[in-house]
């Protein structure tokens, strides 16, 4: 595959967030350009098994695989859901990916996840250094609503409000 070769939407799915992703997200998370994007710290093995454990029983998070095929590309979700509205958040931890416009296949995704909670709109906080997030989040409805985010000054948060007819903001 080309670097520049887009991936077609009916290619990629998503699916639940097993062992088998838990253990490539730790490599993601950990890989240092990932890290810097997403402004993770290191996550230890024994810290990311203690997180996975506590998975089943909340219900303020829905986080999903991205699958290329039967390959495992990234990984997506919702957290801090409330009945209103809830924090986006995804990476592409598999770089062969990168730039392939599948984030515009994931803001889609989640639109569709937050729909079928009804939920009203999702925000997300993203580093002003990440220029390709900042125009990916443009691009498909989102807006700055703070320069700064209160619990990181450093983040810009940006919302979509959810409409019962949004569908392909991919296209």
């Amino acid at each position: 595959m080309s670097a520049l070769e887009v991936v077609p939407a009916d290619q990629l799915r998503i699916d639940k967030f097993d062992e088998h992703v838990l253990d490539l997200s730790f490599y993601w998370v950990n890989d240092p350009e990932i890290r810097t994007l997403i402004d993770g710290q290191h996550v230890d093995k024994a810290e990311q098994l203690r997180w996975f454990s506590t998975l089943g029983q909340r219900t303020d998070v829905l986080i999903r695989s991205i699958w290329h095929g039967n390959v495992a590309i990234g990984v997506m979700g919702l957290k801090h859901i409330t009945s209103d509205d809830a924090e986006y958040w995804g990476y592409l931890g598999n770089k062969d990916y990168w730039g392939r416009q599948i984030g515009l296949w994931m803001i889609a995704e989640a639109v569709r996840l937050a729909q079928e909670r009804g939920l009203r709109r999702i925000y997300l906080r993203v580093l002003p250094d990440n220029e390709r997030a900042v125009r990916l989040y443009r691009k498909t409805g989102f807006h700055f609503v703070k320069t700064e985010d209160k619990l990181d000054p450093r983040f810009l948060v940006m919302e979509r409000k959810i409409m019962a007819n949004d569908q392909n903001v991919h296209e």
